[in-house]
C-alpha cells in the first residue's frame, strides 16, 4: 500500500495481535493515529483495508466516503484520549465507543464509484474492488458489444474498449512515433499498437487511465500467443457520448411526481452550469397504470458527463436514469 511505511505496518500488526479492530476510532486510538499519520490512514481507507468498519449493506464507494468523513473526528478523539491519559484524567465510560461509530458532521455527497476506484489504484497500483469498465459497459455495449476476453482475431475491423495504461513509444523508420499501450477491462487485457498516421490524429486522446474506445484489427501475437490490436481509430468516452448518446431519460413514479420535482432536477443538474447542452433530457412518468414520456424543452438540454450521471443516479436511483442511443452499428 503506497504511503504506508514499515514502521506503520509494525504498529498495526502489534496492536492487532492483541485483539481485532472494531471501528475506525478504535483503530486510531490503539495504533496512535498521530504517529501513524493522516496520509497512511487515508491510504488504508483508499486501499479498502478498512472496509469492514463500514455498514455491511453499504456500497464500497459509500463506505469509504463515510470513513473519510469520519477520519478527522477519529483522529481528534484518539489524540484527546492520549492527552487525557498522559494528564491522568480517567474517562468514566472507559473509552468505550459506539458500535456503529457514525460521524456526526454535516453530510456530503459520497465519492463516485470511479473516484473510489481511482483512489484505490493510486493506493495499490491496481484496481481490486472493481474496474472502471464495469461503470461504462452498459453505456458502450452498442458500439463495443464484446468484453476483451471474448474478442477474436480477424481482418474485419471491430470496436473494443478499456482503460489505457503502460503507454510507450518507439520511432518508425521514417522517424515518426509509433504508440503502444495496454487496454484492459475487468476480465482481460490486450496490447494495442497505433501507427504514425493514426497517432497524429488521436495523440491527445490517448492518456493513461482514460477510458478509450478503439477501432482496430485484431491479429494473433506470435510473441505472446495471444492477441494484439492494430489500431485504426481512437475516441474518448466524451467523444462517444457526443456522437452516439441521444438523450437522458429519468424514470419517475407517483411518489416523485409533484412540485418539488423541478427543484430537485435543478439542484442535481447545477442548473446554471449545464443547461442548454447537447443531450436532451426526458422524464418517463409511471403512474402504476401506464407510462408517459415527457420531453423537456431545449433549455433543459445538458452535456453528459460522469459527474452529471452520478448526481442524477444518486438523486433518482441507479436504475432510474437511462441513456438513449442513436443507431449504432459496430463492426
Amino acid at each position: 500500500i503506497k504511503g504506508l511505511g514499515e514502521a506503520a505496518i509494525e504498529m498495526i500488526v502489534e496492536a492487532r495481535s492483541q485483539s481485532s479492530f472494531e471501528s475506525l476510532r478504535e483503530f486510531c486510538r490503539r495504533v496512535e493515529a498521530k504517529k501513524l499519520g493522516r496520509r497512511a490512514l487515508e491510504a488504508l481507507i483508499n486501499s479498502g483495508s478498512m472496509d469492514s468498519f463500514g455498514l455491511e449493506s453499504g456500497a464500497t464507494n459509500e463506505i469509504r466516503s463515510e470513513l473519510h468523513k469520519e477520519l478527522e473526528a477519529a483522529i481528534k478523539s484518539a489524540e484527546q484520549i492520549d492527552r487525557d491519559a498522559k494528564a491522568g484524567i480517567v474517562d468514566l465510560f472507559g473509552g468505550i465507543e459506539s458500535g456503529t461509530d457514525l460521524y456526526s458532521g454535516s453530510p456530503t455527497q459520497a465519492l463516485s464509484v470511479l473516484e473510489t476506484l481511482e483512489k484505490e489504484r493510486e493506493s495499490l497500483g491496481l484496481f481490486l474492488s472493481g474496474h472502471p469498465m464495469d461503470v461504462y459497459s452498459e453505456e458502450i455495449c452498442s458500439l463495443c458489444p464484446r468484453p476483451l476476453d471474448r474478442i477474436e482475431s480477424g481482418k474485419k475491423r471491430q470496436w473494443i474498449a478499456g482503460v489505457a495504461s503502460n503507454i510507450r513509444f518507439m520511432q518508425s523508420k521514417q522517424g515518426k512515433p509509433i504508440c503502444f499501450f495496454t487496454l484492459s477491462d475487468s476480465r482481460a487485457f490486450i496490447e494495442a499498437s497505433v501507427p504514425p498516421e493514426c497517432f497524429e490524429k488521436c495523440a491527445s486522446t490517448i492518456r493513461d487511465g482514460d477510458i478509450l474506445l478503439v477501432e482496430s484489427e485484431i491479429q494473433p501475437d506470435r510473441f505472446t500467443n495471444g492477441l494484439v490490436a492494430r489500431v485504426q481509430n481512437v475516441i474518448s468516452i466524451d467523444e462517444y457520448r457526443e456522437k452516439f448518446i441521444h438523450s437522458i431519460v429519468i424514470h419517475v413514479n407517483e411518489k416523485c411526481w409533484g412540485a418539488g420535482l423541478v427543484d430537485a432536477l435543478k439542484a442535481n443538474l447545477d442548473f446554471e452550469e449545464v443547461m442548454q447542452g447537447r443531450h436532451r433530457l426526458s422524464l418517463l412518468y409511471d403512474d402504476g397504470v401506464q407510462e408517459t414520456t415527457i420531453s423537456l424543452g431545449e433549455n433543459w438540454n445538458v452535456d453528459l458527463s460522469d459527474d452529471l450521471l452520478f448526481s442524477l443516479r444518486s438523486a433518482f436511483g441507479q436504475d432510474n436514469v437511462k441513456l438513449n442511443y442513436v443507431n449504432v452499428k459496430s463492426n
